[in-house]
């Protein structure tokens, strides 16, 4: 579960609580970037009683895998499914090397038309995996 804004935490965390018990590991940004979240956001919304908190090694917008921590990456390669929320983490993701499944408000025209979408509108969207599908 990539989280996205600092704010969004609490909320993060009522969703977390309806998965599966232990099963999510909730990453957060290195160090402080624009408004993202990081491991003390996290921790002050509890996350740590509902999901394992990892850093992405990185402290830029979205997820550059290429700037993320060999042990990130390898999360990330094995998890068996990747919620990454916000706009910034569906730029820098939507050709990921696997599946992911976007959680994002569309705030700009460039993403509106590549998401074929209004901005303002909240999407939930499944990305391509490296094979095209998706």
């Amino acid at each position: 579960y990539l989280a996205d804004n600092a704010g969004e935490t609490v909320f993060d965390r009522l969703l977390i609580d309806r998965l599966p018990a232990g099963a999510v590991t909730y990453a957060v940004k290195s160090g402080p970037i624009i408004n993202d979240a990081t491991a003390a956001e996290a921790l002050a919304a509890g996350i740590e009683d509902a999901a394992r908190i990892v850093e992405t090694g990185s402290d830029m917008p979205g997820t550059v895998l290429e700037h993320c921590s060999p042990v990130f990456r390898a999360l990330f390669e094995t998890a068996d499914l990747v919620i990454a929320k916000g706009q910034a983490n569906y730029e820098s993701l939507r050709d990921a090397p696997r599946e992911v499944f976007f959680l994002t408000q569309v705030k700009c025209a460039t993403i509106a038309r590549d998401m074929q979408a209004a901005v303002g509108q909240w999407i939930v969207r499944r990305g391509a995996d490296s094979t095209g599908r998706g």
